[in-house]
């Protein structure tokens, strides 16, 4: 009996350890969606974008910039005709995003306490995840899923 409770005991002292204090990543209800869709372009005044050719957008609010760090393979958008030029290749007429390729639908990134940190679309593939970088900050990693046939 001693043994079991040990064990338990052990248990939930390495899961609570591994858990760590990950970001959340949630989709957002249709409602909230539709708002951060309705004006593409107007999205450059409030917010930092980045992107991976073909794979995905990020939307960094202005004043979290600092809070959530990516990897070199995010592309910035440096100006707003590049932004324009972005939207005009990829958005369709219903306001659907980067239309090559099957999309998750804007999906809002929080920190631990649930503040929000950005806005990610990504391939359904592919996974995405939030974790500490230090006391301040949060990484996001993204893992592009190969799917190739025999």
């Amino acid at each position: 009996m001693k043994k079991l409770a040990c064990l338990i005991l052990f248990s939930l002292i390495l899961l609570s350890g591994c858990a760590g204090n990950y970001g959340k990543i949630r989709n957002l209800p249709p409602s909230e969606a539709q708002s951060l869709t309705n004006n593409f372009e107007a999205l450059w005044d409030n917010y930092d974008i980045r992107f991976i050719p073909d794979r995905a957008l990020l939307l960094i609010p202005k004043d979290s910039f600092d809070r959530l760090r990516v990897s070199d393979a995010w592309v910035m958008v440096a100006n707003r005709l590049t932004w324009q030029d972005l939207i005009r290749r990829n958005i369709t007429g219903d306001g659907n995003p980067l239309t090559w390729f099957p999309m998750t639908g804007f999906r809002k990134i929080e920190d631990p306490s649930g503040n929000l940190l950005g806005f990610i679309t990504h391939a359904r593939q592919d996974l995405v995840s939030v974790r500490p970088e230090t006391d301040q900050t949060m990484r996001l990693f993204y893992s592009i899923t190969q799917i190739s046939g025999p």
